[in-house]
């Protein structure tokens, strides 16, 4: 792809569940946008340090968690509930946590669909200041995303047949450390990002 997507420093191949391999698009974000406290996204003229993508860059920010006390709530939308925790660490740090998970597959069983998208994704972030010039950031973010199939009735197999089974894991991970200069910072990161796709298709008479 050669659209480049990070968060809090750290790249990201997409931040989207049910994405198409290769590519940046996806049908929502797993990012909890409840964390997000800036977005610069840029289309072209960007500078280097951003590297050779030639589409776009879309550099996320993620807010520091609450430093008095453990806090949270519970969420729910359209397609999806969740937990938000956040707190501090120690007397110099911070975090944030999240867990979500689709509720897609009562929608689509209630409007007699047989296939079923679900997703469940987690955002973790953790800041901690070393000293007043150095600081630490770790990340965690994690999506995954499959596609059951009710094979039960034949027109539920035929129906299904014609339908490609996309299962997704996508896992990542990193720690920024900035170091702030008399002119200017140093930014050190190292990241892990793991993709997995698998693909499959069932015939009508269920065979894969």
């Amino acid at each position: 792809s050669e659209n480049l997507y990070l968060v809090n420093n750290i790249e990201v191949p997409n931040i989207n569940h049910f994405g198409s391999q290769g590519s940046s698009s996806g049908s929502l974000s797993f990012v909890n946008l409840d964390f997000v406290e800036n977005v610069e996204f840029s289309t072209g003229g960007f500078g280097v340090r951003y590297g050779d993508k030639m589409s776009s860059v879309m550099a996320l920010t993620l807010r520091p968690g609450r430093e008095d006390r453990l806090g949270g709530k519970a969420t729910i939308s359209a397609t999806q509930f969740g937990l938000n925790l956040e707190g501090p660490l120690g007397q110099k740090g911070n975090f944030i946590f999240s867990a979500r998970k689709s509720y897609l597959d009562l929608i689509f069983k209630a409007a007699g669909l047989p296939f079923i998208p679900t997703y469940t994704d987690f955002n973790l972030v953790g800041y901690y200041d070393l000293s007043p010039r150095d600081k630490l950031t770790v990340l965690g973010l994690a999506a995954i995303d499959r596609v059951d199939r009710d094979q039960s009735t034949l027109e539920n197999r035929v129906t299904n047949a014609g339908i490609m089974d996309n299962t997704q894991n996508q896992f990542i991970s990193g720690i920024n450390y900035r170091r702030l200069m008399n002119r200017g910072f140093v930014d050190l990161t190292l990241n892990n990002n793991y993709n997995e796709f698998r693909f499959s298709q069932i015939d009508e008479q269920e065979v894969e």
